[in-house]
């Protein structure tokens, strides 16, 4: 068999592996060996138990790193979730508060009319009083 291996940038988030069959292989990323055995259920003179291929030894400080790595991004996640949400809080405070002020807004303005309303009748009044005056004089 030939084969053509053409290795590309890969990233893997997270893998769920859901069941597993007789002679699986999940390989993720580079493999330079490969070590198989087999068992088989026959008289013990027939067990043929012994590597083909090695594997090199399992890196556990780039494991730890990349589970170090993987928390820190989760926790930063959630902590601008959190603060996505304060956001959003704040704007409709915002909101409510601008609501509350342009109704406040309409109130002082319709109060300002009325007072000038009152002011002008008050004005025709007296207009009114010092003509009475005058001509009862």
């Amino acid at each position: 068999m030939n084969m053509k291996v053409v290795n590309h940038g890969l990233t893997v988030g997270d893998v769920r592996i859901i069941e597993i069959t007789n002679s699986s292989v999940l390989l993720i990323g580079d493999t330079e060996q490969v070590i198989c055995s087999s068992i088989v259920d026959s008289p013990p003179e027939s067990l043929l138990v012994g590597p083909l291929a090695t594997l090199p030894p399992v890196q556990n400080e780039d494991a730890q790193e990349h589970d170090e790595n993987e928390q820190e991004h989760d926790e930063a996640a959630q902590e601008n979730a959190e603060d996505a949400q304060a956001h959003d809080e704040a704007a409709q405070e915002n909101g409510e508060d601008a609501q509350e002020h342009d109704e406040a807004a309409q109130e002082n303005a319709e109060d300002v009319q009325e007072h000038a309303k009152d002011a002008q009748e008050n004005s025709e009044d007296e207009q009114e009083n010092g003509e009475d005056e005058e001509n009862g004089s």
